[in-house]
């Protein structure tokens, strides 16, 4: 009874929550598809235009895919994890002083405002002998593996370098905790590194790790990757000029070829007479393409994909969503 009043809460949060703009000209946002970005501000340019309307009601025809219970449930606990962390880290590091939300100056970028609040600002110690700025990212499973790896989504990737445009700041350094673990792993973008540096601890010896069970996994010391200033001065420059449908953005548009994957060597036989010769055979693995195609990261978490690709139809695929694109898109 209890939790249905609580999903209950939720929905009308989320029914709230669509209902309302979005600030697209943000540092946390500038790395995202710039068509997803120019959906928003047509949205919001429409809304400041037609004040007490919903953002649902826009006389573009814009949908986002609505909110769910369960992602507002996810939203608040990310704020947990913000405020959590940035009072542990102000204890544990004197010299990180939380940043109050939004009371960090703006940043000019093509000419247009960006705004933005990063988490703690870094003083001068040990290493550092420059001020420098932290954001604390909670992320998934598949986030945090790919980061422990050194592959920072780009979207983080720009929020750092929006973030050292204000007053030439350096280092920027994420703390990206995995959500269903607690593991840290330390991502340091600094202005003066010449390579990609990840060292983890205990050498990465799993036995090890699970023994003295750390919270830091992973640090990551990265320069600044030169193709992202270009990508968000071409973004913000896109979306900039949109104020009509006529005027959208390239999207990034990801799809791929849906796969369907069979173990050993008598499942392959029998996927061969549906789909024909695998196109890929790893060990006792073997992939068949099946002639449809499947949304890719990141169009498939995008809200806005119902716009892009009319009639994607959501699928399960051992419990994972996938989406399927239509033959004649």
């Amino acid at each position: 009874m209890i939790v249905e009043f609580l999903e209950q809460h939720d929905r009308d949060l989320a029914l709230a929550e669509n209902a309302k703009p979005r600030r697209w000209n943000r540092a946390s946002s500038i790395g995202r598809c710039p068509l997803e970005l120019a959906n928003e501000k047509l949205i919001a340019d429409w809304c400041a235009a037609n004040p007490g309307r919903p953002a649902t009601e826009n006389e573009y025809g814009i949908k986002r895919d609505p909110l769910t219970p369960r992602i507002m449930h996810l939203f608040a606990r990310g704020n947990v994890y913000d405020d959590e962390y940035k009072d542990k880290i102000a204890k544990a590091c004197p010299w990180c002083v939380p940043i109050p939300l939004g009371s960090w100056p703006s940043v000019m970028i093509e000419g247009q405002e960006i705004t933005g609040t990063p988490d703690f600002i870094i003083l001068p110690h040990g290493e550092w002998k420059t001020v420098g700025l932290g954001e604390i990212k909670s992320m998934s499973e598949f986030a945090f593996d790919r980061a422990v790896a050194g592959n920072i989504d780009d979207t983080y990737c720009a929020q750092a370098w929006v973030y050292s445009q204000q007053n030439d700041l350096n280092p920027v350094c994420f703390i990206c905790v995995k959500k269903n673990t607690d593991h840290i792993c330390e991502v340091v973008f600094d202005r003066n590194a010449t390579e990609t540096i990840i060292t983890k601890r205990y050498g990465g010896n799993e036995l090890e790790i699970a023994a003295n069970d750390p919270l830091l996994i992973a640090e990551v010391r990265s320069p600044f990757n030169e193709s992202i200033e270009k990508k968000v001065r071409e973004t913000v420059k896109s979306v900039s000029l949109c104020d009509d449908l006529s005027k959208l953005p390239v999207g990034v548009r990801t799809v791929e070829k849906e796969l369907f994957s069979a173990q050993g060597k008598a499942k392959a036989e029998e996927a061969k007479k549906r789909y024909g010769e695998p196109t890929k055979i790893n060990g006792q693995w073997s992939y068949f393409e099946t002639g449809r195609e499947i949304l890719g990261w990141p169009c498939n978490y995008c809200g806005f994909k119902q716009n892009c690709f009319p009639g994607v139809q959501l699928e399960l695929d051992n419990g994972k969503p996938k989406w399927i694109v239509p033959a004649n898109d």
